[in-house]
């Protein structure tokens, strides 16, 4: 702010609004109220037996995603929250649930068949919005370290837990997830996660046109679903000496431009047409 009068001349009073540097998750919870999240929420979570004393499931799980995108490691961060009543009053709450409150609904098993449930429904609800008719899925598996008792040691030799997380490209939408102790092998879940991300895609008459993995997609099983359902895949995989080898010895005549990277002869997937393979 640039004060352009004398400084003599300015007065500086105390406001009666609440505003505090927060407001601006106000926004994007109206902004996920106006897409229909909470609705979503509350038709999966009804309240018992229709008790309005009740706290809304959508109000719970609001608070937890208002906090985690505030930066929240924690659960108790959620505190941080609750004292800002600029940003309660912008969001039209009178008061905002405890952590202990979001820790005993995480912690009922059932909820998060749920939630899982409406993750889908925004991810249909945002495809079928969406001008694309077809899509580019990404799938990879991320750790983080934990000293929790169910953690347990990966093959980084650290006690983790792993999520094994699919994005669609285009978008920039996390719509398929998986959480696990850190043991199991990255592969795991790639298979579902890949069914699950074409399933979503034809509920909504589009498809997915390209599935993107890293090595832990190195499977006969995912080049056969791919084949079925008319995908490109592209995985990568870490340099071998006999195909190396085999790439060194070919000429220049045995290269060719690929073309089509997308179904149909087109370029659905975005990727680009200037690559070269072997024939």
């Amino acid at each position: 702010m640039i004060l352009s009068g004398k400084m003599d001349q300015v007065t500086l009073k105390m406001s009666a609004e609440d505003v505090t540097g927060r407001m601006g998750l106000g926004w994007i919870g109206q902004c996920m109220q106006h897409f229909g999240i909470e609705a979503m929420i509350d038709q999966v979570s009804p309240r018992k037996s229709g008790s309005n004393r009740e706290i809304a499931a959508s109000r719970k799980m609001m608070a937890g995603t208002l906090s985690l995108i505030a930066g929240a490691e924690r659960i108790e961060d959620l505190e941080v929250l609750r004292r800002d009543r600029g940003l309660l009053n912008r969001m039209g709450w009178k008061e905002m649930i405890s952590p202990d409150t979001l820790r005993e609904y995480l912690y009922v098993k059932r909820n998060g068949g749920r939630l899982r449930k409406v993750n889908e429904a925004l991810v249909a609800k945002a495809m079928r919005k969406s001008p694309e008719r077809e899509f580019t899925y990404d799938i990879d598996a991320t750790y983080w370290d934990s000293e929790k008792d169910s953690a347990t040691y990966s093959y980084q030799l650290r006690k983790q837990y792993s999520g094994l997380l699919g994005f669609i490209a285009e978008m920039k939408i996390c719509n398929t997830a998986d959480f696990r102790t850190g043991h199991l092998p990255p592969c795991k879940g790639i298979m579902n996660q890949i069914r699950k991300a074409v399933q979503q895609a034809k509920s909504v008459g589009k498809r997915i046109a390209a599935v993107r993995s890293d090595s832990a997609g190195h499977s006969n099983k995912v080049f056969k679903l791919c084949d079925e359902e008319s995908i490109c895949y592209f995985i990568s995989l870490k340099k071998n000496e006999a195909v190396q080898a085999c790439i060194e010895a070919l000429r220049a005549k045995d290269w060719q431009k690929l073309e089509g990277l997308g179904s149909g002869g087109g370029t659905g997937s975005g990727m680009g047409r200037d690559r070269l393979c072997d024939e």
